[in-house]
């Protein structure tokens, strides 16, 4: 096993050991789009799977250097263990989570890993 392997297992086991922190959320991953050229419409292939991490707000440090697209009102972290996942998110993906009993949805803005990829890190905003 290389260092990679270790840090990415490491930091799954970090998680797990975070108790109830961690919230499971719906996450609808289109897989493919294409134009039906007769139905003059856009279908899409969506799979959702249950995936867990961490939400957190931005530090005003990762907010207030040009140029940034998070909005600090409506934009969250979604942390996860990279481990936890059977496919490689992307901007067309969404995420639905229960607030207050109220499910709410948000889009995914950005996409990034840490240097090991042990961990995704998502910029999620808030739909509507």
């Amino acid at each position: 096993m290389g260092l990679r392997e270790a840090l990415q297992k490491a930091i799954s086991g970090g998680f797990d050991g975070l108790g109830n922190i961690p919230e499971q959320v719906s996450f609808d991953h289109i897989v493919s789009a294409s134009y039906d050229v007769s139905a003059g419409a856009a279908s899409t292939v969506e799979h959702r799977y249950l995936v867990s991490g961490v939400f957190s707000r931005y530090k005003d440090a990762e907010t207030s250097y040009p140029p940034t697209s998070i909005n600090p009102q409506t934009d969250l972290k979604f942390i996860s263990p990279r481990l936890d996942w059977a496919f490689v998110p992307t901007t067309r993906d969404s995420i639905s989570r229960l607030e207050n009993e109220v499910t709410v949805a948000y889009e995914v803005r950005a996409v990034a890993t840490d240097p090991a990829e042990a961990t995704y890190n998502l910029q999620v905003r808030r739909r509507g």
